[in-house]
């Protein structure tokens, strides 16, 4: 029981409120924005900024629409940095199941499958005059049937709830930020 306790801790502190950066992000190739979103294959609704998010971004940020060109652009720089977080998650999945062999650890609770995910993005003009857009992922989105007027947000739910900021400008990654384990 003891053990398991330390598991169940040692997870929570990886797991919680993670800020990363992917070097692979420095990397990326031009994108292809000829390609269309297709709101059947990837559920996905642009969430307009107003002054109920400004836990999000600073309320001197004015809203910005998002191009499809945008979108692309965004989903292009979160599946590098997931499969960059993906590489270190079975990292931590085998150094888990080494260190307790007795414990049956899934690996799909440590990994992330974008299929699996729904995405909500809003998006803002700092006054540096920089696109930034927040992207939240949600397992199950169809069990959010609010998805398209406001943002998915829980406690807990580990690896299933995550988000981060994406600098177009730039072309970042910033403030990602997974659930805990509850």
């Amino acid at each position: 029981m003891k053990s398991l306790l330390t598991i169940f801790l040692l997870l929570t502190i990886l797991s919680c409120n993670r800020t990363v950066e992917s070097s692979a992000l420095d990397k990326i190739q031009p994108l292809d924005c000829t390609q269309k979103i297709d709101n059947e294959s990837l559920d996905f609704h642009v969430i307009k900024f107003d002054s109920s998010y400004q836990h999000l971004f600073s309320k001197s940020f004015s809203p910005k629409e998002l191009t499809n060109n945008q979108i692309i652009e965004c989903e292009s720089l979160l599946k590098l940095f997931v499969k960059d977080y993906n590489l270190e998650a079975t990292k931590k999945f085998d150094e888990m199941t080494k260190k307790y062999p007795n414990i049956k650890f899934n690996l799909l609770d440590f990994t992330i499958e974008l299929d699996d995910y729904g995405r909500q993005y809003m998006s803002v003009v700092s006054n540096k005059g920089e696109i930034l857009v927040f992207v939240n992922c949600f397992c199950s989105p169809k069990n959010f049937n609010y998805r398209d007027k406001m943002l998915v947000q829980v406690d807990d739910g580990g690896n299933c709830f995550f988000h981060f900021k994406v600098n177009l400008t730039e072309k970042k990654v910033f403030d990602f930020i997974e659930n805990g384990v509850g």
